[in-house]
């Protein structure tokens, strides 16, 4: 009895897992989102070249520092367009000091759609809009110079995810950046960590569960049932029965395979027990403890097979 009711409370608490995740990844996905995506990314001068004295020249002056080209996507990933009626202050996007916006334009934009690209100053851009519906995005690419005598090992990732936002549009409260390189390491980590958790405390409760009638009595959550066995004196024979009461308020009578249910006053006036015969361990029926065991194995190992999928899994390289 106990381990049906495992099973099921199993089967119940996978439900409402499930249930769980659905709703928080619903609620989880926002209304009103924007996203900046990477599309490239890179220096166009390293060191190397520089050391060989070439004079590039932009806008009618030498650059001798390093230059970055940034191709991005600013995406509405959410569920809802974004007009301008909802915008209060346009998007600016900043860079740190080091890092001065040379030239920035508009290479896609929405059909339909006015767009706007400015740079205020050399740090920071403003990108205005009359109408982004849901799943559009808007591309431009911009040259940035960076000065030499910066420490920075890899210079457009820094460029990217040092990158901040200056906004006051309705419902949306920051600007993801959909191609960070440590946050996607981070919630690998933990999708990681989730999955094996879940993987070995699933094996272990399979197999507890689909072993546990084999166990020590004391160790096992499935006791078998006890019937004890009379002898008594029925009509003019000794015989061995079992007394159980029924549901009907009767008294049930196993005699081998012979039933037969007598009212408490038949039974006490045609039956006599002479003294207890034998104590017999029946045992539970443990086909469905068997079931969800084999269940709980079977979702351990999908669950282990996703966590070395994703573990396994190589990491996009930076644009």
């Amino acid at each position: 009895m106990i381990g049906t009711f495992l099973g099921i409370g199993g089967i119940v608490l996978t439900l409402i897992f499930g249930v769980y995740t659905i709703w928080t990844t619903k609620k989880s996905q926002k209304k009103v989102s924007i996203g900046l995506e990477k599309k490239e990314c890179y220096s166009l001068f390293k060191k190397e070249i520089n050391r060989l004295n070439i004079d590039v020249n932009y806008a009618g002056k030498s650059i001798d520092n390093y230059l970055i080209l940034f191709k991005g996507n600013l995406v509405n990933n959410g569920y809802k367009d974004i007009d301008k009626s909802s915008v209060y202050k346009p998007l600016r996007i900043k860079s740190k000091n080091e890092f001065k916006w040379l030239e920035a334009s508009l290479s896609e934009v929405p059909d339909g759609a006015t767009v706007e690209l400015n740079k205020l100053d050399d740090t920071t851009l403003e990108l205005k809009w009359d109408l982004l519906k849901k799943g559009e995005q808007i591309e431009f690419e911009t040259l940035i110079e960076i000065p030499q005598e910066t420490e920075i090992e890899d210079i457009s990732d820094e460029f990217y995810n040092s990158l901040d936002f200056d906004f006051r549009i309705t419902d949306v409260n920051n600007v993801d950046k959909l191609s960070e390189t440590f946050p996607k390491e981070k919630k690998k980590i933990r999708k990681k960590r989730k999955l094996l958790i879940m993987g070995l405390l699933a094996f272990i409760a399979g197999l507890y569960i689909l072993f546990s009638p084999e166990l020590p009595e004391s160790l096992s959550l499935f006791k078998d049932k006890k019937e004890i066995h009379y002898l008594a004196q029925y009509g003019n024979q000794n015989k061995s029965i079992n007394v159980t009461p029924n549901s009907k308020g009767q008294v049930l009578i196993k005699n081998g395979d012979n039933e037969e249910e007598l009212s408490v006053e038949d039974f006490n006036n045609q039956i006599s027990l002479l003294k207890i015969d034998t104590v017999v361990s029946q045992p539970n029926s443990f086909l469905f403890n068997r079931i969800m065991g084999i269940f709980y194995v079977l979702m351990s190992i999908m669950t282990f097979f996703l966590y070395f999928k994703i573990k396994l899994s190589p990491t996009k390289p930076p644009m």
